[in-house]
């Protein structure tokens, strides 16, 4: 019984909230859906990126290929 004397009195939390307002809603909707949009946007990026470093080197390779 003597260890409970030593021990932090305990506070009840009562936490309340009210709905968002149309703008904030609005703002957690388009903030959401662009998170779940970047891993495409990044994969559509790699993509092009590829592609234009592939674009670019492709004359020095040919370049160096001819006698």
């Amino acid at each position: 019984m003597a260890d409970n004397d030593n021990q932090p009195e305990t506070k009840i939390v009562s936490v309340t909230g009210k709905r968002c307002e149309v703008d904030t809603q609005s703002w957690y909707e388009y903030k959401w859906k662009e998170q779940q949009e970047t891993p495409r946007r990044l994969e559509d990026a790699a993509k092009f990126l590829s592609g234009t470093i592939s674009i670019c080197l492709a004359p020095f390779f040919a370049v160096q290929e001819r006698p």
